[in-house]
């Protein structure tokens, strides 16, 4: 599960945030006003992220994006099981990647 700071907390110790970022693999969501804004991700996350070319997705993998996505903005939300219904969903509808952009 991401954890979660306040855009301060980040600010103050982000040292700290890339050290989990890169070294655990952590992914850590950045908020403002109790709102998620931004995500830290390592690079190699990022550049995996740039090589899918979501556009040529057929819909049922970008669906299984879309959820990915709702768990990333509201995790608490999505419940305990959330992983492994979003496993099955890529069982079922598994992720075709693109070209590199």
């Amino acid at each position: 599960m991401p954890r979660t700071m306040s855009a301060t907390q980040a600010r103050m110790h982000f040292g700290d945030v890339m050290r989990r970022v890169v070294e655990n693999g952590e992914t850590v969501i950045v908020e403002r006003a109790g709102k998620p804004q931004v995500a830290v991700i390592s690079l190699a996350d990022y550049e995996r992220l740039r090589e899918l070319r979501v556009g040529e997705l057929k819909p049922l993998n970008r669906a299984a994006l879309d959820w990915l996505d709702r768990w990333l903005s509201t995790p608490d939300t999505m419940g305990a099981a959330w992983w492994e219904e979003f496993e099955r969903e890529l069982r079922e509808h598994p992720i075709e990647l693109g070209e590199p952009l």
